[in-house]
């Protein structure tokens, strides 16, 4: 891509220069507030950052519906732009469909020709989101932008005919790179899926695929080789419950991390971690964690998630949070192996109970049984294991690396294109 010809200063800032023959205006020059309510029949839609603007019963989640009075509701009409809840992170989202929004949302319509693809694409460009969270005061999750925060914005007008080819061009552009980030993101799963297999084979199957079997018993976990023995993790593990700290007994600025449900991986943010005074490590002393312990969720979205304390200090556990530390009878490596397990994950989904969330307790986890076998094999499986799930885990950062640079690579070109900074040519 090259350049345009000549430039000149538009004057705004997050702008920056533009080419010789564009222009400069206030939104609200070009776009004003549509505000027409009454129209009961038309279906409702729902603002995404991902998908858009999209009907309500099309989506996956549930969405709560209104079941009374929806008689103030707003009128989207195809080619309106809507302001959303989270446009302050995700920007200005265009509407393909007809229907009806809640009354939290501005809708725009326009007030002049312009190339919808074009303001699209300017409207969820980085440059002009950080601009419009800069002009709304008092900005949180889940505030409102109004239109009189989005109307004072100076936005640059090309002619038509260059907004139609940015427009043209960005879109395939754009679809080019999410094509390949879904590819990506699919092939993350799949090596994801690969990992968890592997592992599943080699800790209940053993390293020798010629050894005689015998039926394990136990369903989920099928045949294991002759000579291994079953024991219930109980019998080769410590384990301990989580305490209740109370939230008044946390800061970011103490000094001992404690370790919540929202924490348990093999990578831990202490930046984020809530912390306690250093007089509870002595005082709440049978909850620390210990490097190489396993931590385990025991409830909800994160229930059977686990991970590996790879680090010298002492945390302590929050309640919720379950920890499993090897005896002397197992490999602490082959226990962190099981727990990444298929076979550990179906024992969790089978006996987990609960209402409005799943739960497990310790006391279940400590009887499920374990594949054991001779502590020379298990040194065999560890090294194992370790070696392969490290290949798999180094391509997986790989991808994902990846992934953000097709991102940030996304951005980039959207934010210098739809200001002029790099010329399409058709």
């Amino acid at each position: 891509m090259r350049k345009y010809d000549s430039y000149k200063d538009s004057g705004v800032e997050w702008i920056g220069e533009i080419p010789f023959d564009w222009n400069i205006t206030r939104s609200k020059y070009y776009f004003e507030n549509r505000v027409e309510k009454n129209n009961e029949d038309e279906p409702l839609l729902s603002v995404t950052q991902n998908k858009s603007v999209v009907r309500r019963d099309e989506l996956e989640t549930n969405v709560w519906n209104p079941d009374s009075d929806i008689s103030g509701y707003k009128l989207i009409k195809k080619g309106d732009f809507v302001i959303s809840l989270r446009t302050f992170e995700g920007g200005i989202e265009l509407s393909e469909i007809q229907g009806i929004v809640s009354p939290v949302y501005s809708v725009l319509k326009l007030k002049k020709e312009v190339n919808r693809r074009y303001y699209k694409h300017l409207f969820k460009s980085n440059t002009f989101i950080t601009e419009l969270n800069k002009v709304t005061t008092g900005i949180r999750q889940g505030k409102n932008i109004s239109f009189d925060d989005f109307s004072n914005i100076s936005i640059p007008v090309p002619s038509i005919n260059e907004q139609s080819s940015i427009g043209r061009y960005l879109d395939n552009k754009t679809s080019l790179i999410d094509s390949l980030i879904e590819k990506t993101q699919r092939k993350i799963e799949l090596l994801k899926e690969k990992r968890t297999s592997l592992i599943n084979e080699v800790v209940t199957k053993g390293l020798n695929p010629n050894v005689e079997m015998k039926d394990s018993g136990v369903e989920w976990i099928g045949e294991i080789p002759s000579h291994w023995e079953k024991k219930r993790l109980k019998h080769i593990t410590k384990s301990i419950n989580g305490y209740s700290f109370k939230s008044d007994d946390f800061d970011r600025e103490f000094d001992i991390p404690v370790l919540r449900i929202g924490d348990v991986g093999d990578e831990i943010d202490f930046e984020n971690c809530v912390k306690v005074k250093s007089h509870f490590l002595e005082e709440k002393k049978e909850f620390r964690v210990k490097k190489d312990d396993i931590l385990i969720g025991l409830t909800g979205g994160t229930i059977g998630k686990s991970g590996k304390y790879n680090y010298d200090f002492p945390s302590l556990l929050n309640q919720r949070v379950g920890l499993l530390r090897n005896k002397e009878s197992v490999l602490n490596g082959l226990l962190y192996h099981y727990v990444k397990s298929e076979v550990f994950i179906r024992y969790i989904f089978f006996d987990c109970y609960g209402g409005g969330q799943d739960n497990i307790s310790m006391n279940d986890i400590l009887n499920m049984v374990f594949p054991y076998p001779p502590l020379p094999e298990q040194n065999e499986i560890v090294s194992y294991l370790d070696e392969h799930t490290q290949l798999i885990d180094k391509t997986i950062s790989i991808e994902e690396k990846r992934i953000e640079l097709l991102k940030e690579y996304r951005q980039s070109l959207i934010s210098e294109v739809v200001t002029g900074k790099r010329k399409v040519v058709d």
